[in-house]
């Protein structure tokens, strides 16, 4: 019964360990496009208002949404990277010290 618990776990290690990377490379061109995409909106509305700068910027309803998705995104790809770190160098040392 252990044993088939550290063979699951295992499992899910390898697999994690080739799914990680793959959503680090597909959410990083969504950061490149995302951070750009908020600021062009923060100019765009800038300079359809005729507003300065500083007072857009004090306009929670237009920059909240804006700060919140790359927050958001960010704080994904630092999970990720975080969880890969966590899985890829020490994961199978440890299943493999586990199972003998």
């Amino acid at each position: 019964m252990l044993q088939l618990f550290f063979l699951l776990l295992l499992l899910f290690m390898m697999i994690m360990s080739l799914l990680i990377p793959l959503l680090l490379v597909v959410l990083n061109p969504i950061l490149l496009i995302v951070l750009p995409i908020g600021v062009i909106l923060l100019v765009a509305i800038k300079l359809l208002m005729k507003v300065p700068l500083t007072v857009l910027l004090c306009m929670p309803v237009l920059v909240l949404p804006i700060l919140l998705l790359h927050v958001v995104v960010l704080l994904v790809m630092l999970l990720l990277f975080l969880l890969l770190l966590l899985i890829y160098p020490y994961g199978f040392k440890i299943i493999g010290l586990l199972m003998i």
